[in-house]
């Protein structure tokens, strides 16, 4: 029955030589068939036509390192027992997989947006809980349990991607920001971030008080744990965010932080040195230090003169040093 329902065109190329190699279709007519060979072990078919020609096939062997990539978590739940009796919910998910595993998308951005939405018309007709399932598929597939990072991180990388072409704001992320924070998977935090501050909206954005109440321990969070929720050994490049300006040419990072340092200023003056060398932490990073930097300029600040915080981080800041001078 499978057979007359469904019919798998597996693409795989030699990573070795993307540009000039050849391809290779395997082809799988049975939506069981395809599931298990998803989760089976995989090995490289032995002895290609060409040094350039690779095909997917049910095992791949280890110790060709450049085959790496496509090494799942070997828990991993077939796709027929994650999407019982649902042949569609399959055959979408593995869609998703071949374009992970042929790396055809890079990360979704304002340049490339095209093919996560019109070349990915199933999924994208799919309802909102069914792409949910398919996406945490694919994190348990290619996420969970997998040893190297950086299949991990081209995974969440994926996962994200589709969660961001179907965002209700604009993508207003450019493919620069991309590509000059891919390590670790960087982008994704700072565009975190552009959002807390509503950077798809280039006229001056509504940031109610209890908005900026809500974001800001997600921006301090940010700014100071990696995304494995360790301190960050080195910054955020929120340089890349401060290229980024409103309909008034004004930096969209510098104008609608300044709300939120506002907010952690108030009333400042009548805190107690260990709650003003957490305020202090948190503005140090807002403009790019580490949170172990962070604390030990905080410390020298309030051991000296915390009049001037604000000439030392940044001398443009007039409100900011308007409300420490009330001390």
């Amino acid at each position: 029955m499978w057979a007359n329902l469904l019919s798998f065109t597996l693409l795989a190329l030699s990573f070795s030589a993307w540009s000039d190699a050849a391809i290779t279709p395997a082809i799988y007519t049975d939506g069981h068939e395809f599931s298990n060979y998803l989760t089976a072990p995989w090995v490289l078919k032995s002895h290609p036509s060409s040094p350039k020609t690779v095909a997917f096939h049910p095992r791949l062997d280890l110790s060709q390192g450049e085959y790496a990539h496509l090494m799942p978590n070997p828990d991993a739940i077939p796709l027929h027992e994650y999407f019982p009796e649902d042949l569609h919910l399959q055959k979408v998910a593995a869609d998703q997989a071949v374009l992970i595993t042929t790396r055809r998308n890079t990360p979704i951005s304002l340049e490339n947006w095209t093919p996560w939405i019109e070349g990915n018309v199933e999924y994208q007709g799919l309802e909102g809980r069914e792409k949910a399932k398919i996406r945490r598929w694919i994190k348990q597939y290619y996420v969970d349990g997998v040893e190297k990072r950086e299949i991990r991180d081209r995974a969440s990388a994926f996962i994200w991607s589709l969660k961001q072409a179907a965002r209700p704001d604009t993508i207003w992320w450019a493919k620069s920001l991309v590509d000059k924070n891919s390590k670790n998977n960087e982008f994704i935090d700072l565009v975190a971030i552009g959002d807390y501050l509503k950077f798809y909206d280039t006229a001056e954005p509504d940031m109610s008080d209890a908005y900026i109440k809500k974001v800001t321990p997600k921006i301090i969070k940010t700014l100071s744990l990696d995304r494995e929720l360790k301190p960050r050994r080195s910054a955020l490049n929120i340089g890349q965010l401060m290229e980024y300006r409103d309909n008034q040419g004004f930096m969209r990072y510098k104008e609608r932080m300044i709300v939120i340092i506002e907010d952690l200023l108030d009333g400042f003056p009548d805190k107690t040195d260990e709650e003003k060398q957490v305020i202090l932490e948190d503005i140090y990073l807002i403009f790019g230090s580490t949170l172990a930097e962070a604390r030990q300029k905080s410390i020298n600040v309030l051991e000296t003169d915390h009049h001037l915080i604000f000439q030392r981080i940044d001398p443009n800041i007039e409100l900011c040093r308007k409300r420490l001078r009330s001390d």
